[in-house]
């Protein structure tokens, strides 16, 4: 997902002042790459199960219908991966032409958005940290225990075969670029 995109393709200062509130918004509610790092780590441990269910990362954009995700025998978390353009889009709708009148626009509707605004900011950069730190390449990608991946299933039982038949690919981990994180509005942690 490239943020920039989404914000030069509608133009304008309007949409800038989008972008600059989001990234400060989400600053300043203390969204950092720590906490959501820590919630990756923590998607990976299904300690309410029994032992021999298998953690199931699900990477997708919010087009894809993920199905067989509630059968109970896999930890099943969905990450959509284009969750911070879909928030800009939804902020971005209708704004005035310029930066001055669409500011005032932008944080009303944030505030409307309550606590929902930073839970899904906070949601959509754990979704790309998290593809990007596995160095996914397409959605759908159904990453297994963290240690394989399936791509282009959007059935979790039928990526679960693939995975228990030993045809995953395994993953190779890159390191998250912390200029990608800052430019989605997620910041490091302060020691």
């Amino acid at each position: 997902m490239r943020r920039g995109c989404a914000i030069a393709s509608s133009g304008g200062a309007a949409l800038a002042a989008l972008a600059f509130l989001l990234h400060s918004t989400t600053s300043a509610q203390g969204i950092t790459s720590a906490q959501t790092t820590q919630t990756l780590i923590e998607s990976r441990t299904d300690t309410s199960a029994p032992s021999q269910r298998v953690v199931v990362e699900v990477f997708a954009t919010s087009d894809t219908m993920i199905t067989g995700a509630g059968d109970g025998l896999y930890a099943v978390q969905v990450f959509r991966v284009d969750a911070i353009r879909m928030l800009e889009l939804e902020l971005g709708r209708g704004l005035p032409p310029n930066e001055a009148d669409a500011m005032p626009v932008v944080r009303a509707r944030m505030k409307a958005m309550g606590a929902s605004f930073a839970q899904r900011a906070q949601q959509g950069g754990a979704a790309v940290m998290g593809a990007q730190s596995y160095g996914l390449r397409s959605y759908p990608a159904m990453v297994f225990a963290g240690k394989a991946v399936v791509y282009g299933q959007s059935d979790v039982p039928t990526a679960a075969r693939i995975f228990e038949a030993g045809r995953a690919q395994p993953l190779t981990r890159t390191r998250v670029n912390p200029t990608k994180l800052e430019a989605m509005g997620v910041r490091k942690a302060q020691p």
